[in-house]
């Protein structure tokens, strides 16, 4: 009985947070969509998030948005499916990782970027394994973290006897 409480609880927030965007658009209209988080199809909690419409989920290899009563049949076959029946692939970038986004010291910038503010660094091969595993389409719209250098403390001995002369 909780349960049932507290799930019709976040449908009413739902509704409310909808509202709200729909408040937004008419304001501003490049505010289009409202994305209601993850959504597990196996999952009972997580059906009511299909029941909005329009619900839309994004196919996991082309990266196209497809109508979520068109993807619930093959999702009840599999729990992996492609939505999208063209051929498409991947858009074919090569083997080039030059530009992978990446975020470093707060900055957004393309790997090929970071590669020559970092040289001493060679991290390619994990930014490569990066870029095949989420695909280069994607790998161009989200960010890659990449941590500020690690100074070492004979970096920082070298600096203080430079200070000493």
């Amino acid at each position: 009985m909780v349960l049932y409480a507290r799930c019709r609880v976040v449908m009413i927030c739902y509704a409310r947070e909808i509202g709200f965007i729909r408040q937004l658009h008419s304001l501003v209209p490049s505010i289009a969509y409202y994305y209601m988080g993850f959504y597990i199809h196996s999952c009972p909690k997580m059906k009511y998030k299909g029941q909005y419409n329009p619900s839309y989920l994004l196919c996991p290899e082309t990266y196209n948005w497809f109508p979520i009563k068109m993807c619930a049949t093959k999702l009840d076959v599999n729990k992996y499916s492609r939505f999208d029946e063209t051929n498409k692939e991947d858009e074919d970038h090569g083997d080039s990782i030059e530009e992978v986004l990446c975020l470093h010291m707060r900055q957004v910038m393309p790997y090929i970027v970071y590669k020559a503010l970092n040289r001493k660094r060679d991290d390619s091969i994990e930014v490569r394994e990066y870029a095949n595993l989420v695909g280069m389409t994607c790998a161009e719209r989200m960010l890659l973290y990449r941590s500020p250098p690690i100074t070492t403390s004979s970096d920082d001995d070298d600096d203080d006897d430079d200070d000493d002369d």
